[in-house]
């Protein structure tokens, strides 16, 4: 005889749940592009190489089989100009505005009396 809130003897068929594999990402930092191209990663993975010395970097990524060729992408670091450039006051344009400061500045009272 069973009773409803007895605790049953078989035990829940449990899920397996199947592990996704996360890639990862990273950056190392290697000497030479054959270096780079030669070195090996896992499957599912992608790795960015800076060359040393070099405006590149090399982004290296392999699929999910172990079959697979991995990908190569190249990315050439390109120096970004600034629009605008700024310019500064030279001494003589700090010199000439000073003279015309002092040309435009006033006599006080007291001059004033002192001249009359």
């Amino acid at each position: 005889m069973m009773y409803p809130y007895m605790y049953s003897q078989q035990q829940p068929i449990q899920q397996q749940i199947p592990q996704q594999i996360q890639p990862s990402q990273s950056m190392m930092i290697l000497p030479s592009e054959e270096d780079a191209l030669k070195y090996p990663i896992a499957p599912g993975n992608s790795i960015m190489f800076k060359i040393e010395n070099q405006p590149l970097i090399i982004e290296k990524s392999m699929g999910l089989s172990q079959l697979d060729s991995p990908m190569v992408r190249y990315i050439d670091l390109v120096p970004r100009e600034t629009e605008e450039k700024v310019e500064y006051a030279t001494k003589a344009d700090i010199d000439q505005l000073r003279e015309e400061m002092k040309a435009l500045k006033r006599p006080t009272r007291k001059k004033e009396a002192e001249d009359e």
